[in-house]
């Protein structure tokens, strides 16, 4: 990996575990007021949870699960690995690269499959991937910091507005 690549990927890990971070800081202060307005005022409580909910899965989620893929991108040098197509290519400083943002975006290559699968699919052969499972973005540790919390925050979210019509 150039030094370049390595100094973007430092970076962009970093702001992962910010962007974690701060999430995890947010709900739990939206938690704690929710729990206070519990017995207080339903509808309070119900639009804490609303706000909650919108935050968790539609800016957090999707926010983390695009930088952990720039994360990928910098962190196996992708750009000098394959080619625009999402093909395995040993030409350093190809002019035909893999841009960051057709890997990240789901972008279609001329045989209209999209270009992180076929890339994604590529990494089995992989100077830094040795390992017997199928590459994927989202991993074990991904899955569990990711998508089990949030799945668990959502659950009590969900037991508090219940119980703020008991």
């Amino acid at each position: 990996m150039n030094e370049k690549h390595l100094e973007s990927w430092a970076i962009y890990e970093a702001n992962v575990q910010a962007y974690r971070s701060n999430f995890l800081q947010s709900q739990s202060i939206l938690i704690a007021v929710g729990a206070i307005t519990l017995n207080k005022n339903s509808f309070l409580t119900i639009a804490i949870a609303t706000i909650a909910l919108i935050q968790m899965w539609y800016i957090w989620f999707r926010v983390i699960l695009i930088r952990t893929r720039v994360v990928d991108y910098y962190k196996f040098d992708m750009q000098n690995e394959f080619d625009s197509q999402g093909n395995k290519t040993d030409l350093k400083n190809n002019k035909d690269f893999l841009r960051e943002n057709d890997y990240i975006s789901n972008k279609k290559n001329s045989n209209n499959i999209v270009i992180r699968s076929v890339v994604n699919q590529n990494m089995q052969c992989h100077k830094d991937w040795n390992r017997k499972e199928k590459f994927k973005n989202m991993r074990a540790t991904r899955k569990k910091i990711d998508l089990y919390i949030p799945i668990s925050l959502t659950i009590i979210w969900t037991f508090l507005v219940i119980y703020s019509f008991v």
